[in-house]
């Protein structure tokens, strides 16, 4: 009965070491270094196109990169869309411009950004009134900060969103105040 155990017991242990030996003769048995895809090239500059407070509302914005791609500067040049009128149409240019870090990343990166753009129209009223005392849309530049995600792939193609809040500074009646500050973009980036 002894001799059935051990038997038995051997030859679990052979038909273990059957089904382990493929894998363990694919695992090496000195350590590697792990093999990792190359790192593309840093940025250089990118162009996008989209909406937001970094577009100049609705425009388009160029950014350029530097230390090594962990931050750039960036201008936005774009019109905001006159909502008052109905149709559409815009009520004049506006820029943004501003600054980026990013956190470390090659094609994957969060970021932080301070930037000065366009505030919403702030309604006024008008000191002299001659039929009716309609408020008067005025416009405003504040500061921002905002944290934000970009993509940009080893082809070049880029997508940026970004959110946070702009300081609104007070004017005639109205108070100052904190405004809500989107961009979502899509362009392309050199290497």
């Amino acid at each position: 009965m002894i001799e059935t155990k051990r038997f038995r017991v051997h030859g679990a242990l052979r038909l273990l070491l059957v089904l382990l030996a493929p894998v363990a003769s694919s695992t090496p048995l000195v350590a590697q270094p792990a093999t990792t895809p190359e790192s593309p090239a840093p940025r250089q500059a990118t162009v996008m196109a989209g909406f937001g407070a970094d577009f100049g509302w609705a425009g388009v914005q160029t950014a350029l990169y530097f230390l090594g791609d962990r931050a750039s500067v960036f201008f936005g040049i774009g019109g905001t869309p006159d909502l008052n009128d109905g149709l559409g149409n815009t009520s004049g240019v506006t820029a943004a411009a501003g600054v980026r870090v990013f956190l470390p990343g090659s094609l994957e990166q969060w970021f932080i950004e301070a930037n000065v753009s366009r505030m919403p129209d702030k309604l006024e009223s008008r000191a002299i009134c001659t039929l009716t005392c309609a408020p008067v849309p005025r416009t405003v530049y504040g500061p921002g900060l905002l944290a934000g995600y970009q993509y940009s792939a080893v082809t070049g193609l880029t997508l940026l969103a970004s959110a946070g809040a702009g300081y609104s500074p007070a004017k005639g009646l109205e108070p100052a105040s904190i405004e809500p500050r989107v961009s979502l973009g899509l362009g392309f980036t050199w290497r």
